[in-house]
């Protein structure tokens, strides 16, 4: 479980959601939510794309944030958690 920190994969997940990784689901199906290592350490999730063997694409649901390509020494550093299976969101908080 983690908890969704910003407003990158709004409007699926929202600031404070819960979601539920699979760690079991890591090979990338396209266009599904995973939680991932970026290259640069930092947690995060996204919708991802894979072009097998040259790139991985991170988009976020959120129009206001850029769509983020992964490929050679990045990509090689990037480590998938699992595929987001469920999300909880909390009310009037």
């Amino acid at each position: 479980m983690l908890s969704v920190t910003g407003d990158s994969m709004a409007s699926t997940l929202h600031d404070g959601d819960l979601v539920m990784i699979d760690q079991r689901r890591r090979d990338i199906r396209n266009r599904r939510v995973y939680a991932l290592i970026d290259s640069d350490g930092a947690a995060r999730v996204k919708r991802l794309d894979l072009v097998p063997g040259q790139l991985l694409i991170l988009t976020s649901d959120n129009p206001a944030h850029a769509t983020e390509i992964r490929q050679g020494d990045e990509l090689a550093r990037l480590h998938i958690l699992g595929e987001v299976v469920w999300s909880a969101h909390a009310w009037g908080h």
